[in-house]
């Protein structure tokens, strides 16, 4: 029997109704239980949530990454889940690991300050230099998805603000480091719920 793998989720895999709705859409994994075993909330530090990259799947609108950050404070919340090797696979096909998504090693903070290896997601972008500057809006939708799997496993109050920031927001995190709004392109909440 295969050792479990530890796996940190921040994105829409935190919510298992959307968990059970893509396995319903594959057969080959019916008999599969994907309700992931649950070990602790936790963040990994130094990095920032942003949306870096389309997906088909997701109407062809922004998903989540992960973007390195030089701020050691900068977060980005999530849950750290056991998982079996047929839930890692299930997972990885989910994730359009390796076209879409890169999988890595990363060392997350749990709710008691223990640093947990662990594996997670972050997205295939052109040129990984310039991924703290890509941005795609997410659909309203997919921001649901995400948000409920947030309140799903009881998160705190700074992964919905980095959420909603994240979402609507274009940045330009030096310009962001220097306060100048500049670096800001702020979408208004019309134009989120259309979708445009």
């Amino acid at each position: 029997m295969s050792k479990p793998t530890m796996y940190f989720a921040y994105g829409s895999n935190l919510n298992q109704e959307d968990l059970d709705r893509w396995k319903i859409t594959k057969p080959h994994h019916k008999n599969l239980d994907l309700r992931l075993k649950k070990i602790s909330n936790g963040y990994l530090p130094a990095h920032r949530l942003g949306f870096t990259r389309k997906s088909t799947f997701r109407k062809n609108m922004g998903v989540a990454d992960i973007i390195e950050e030089m701020n050691p404070d900068s977060k980005v919340w999530g849950v750290i889940f056991e998982i079996n090797e047929a839930q890692l696979k299930a997972v990885q096909e989910k994730e359009g690991y390796p076209s879409c998504y890169h999988q890595v090693s990363v060392e997350v903070v749990d709710s008691n300050g223990a640093r947990q290896r662990c594996i997670t997601y972050q997205a295939v972008v052109p040129d990984d230099k310039k991924r703290q500057f890509l941005f795609y809006r997410p659909h309203p939708e997919y921001y649901e998805v995400v948000r409920k799997g947030g309140e799903e496993h009881g998160l705190p109050k700074e992964f919905f603000e980095d959420l909603k920031t994240a979402s609507v927001t274009q940045r330009n995190p030096v310009a962001m480091r220097m306060n100048d709004t500049g670096g800001l392109q702020i979408y208004s909440a019309d134009e989120i719920t259309r979708g445009d």
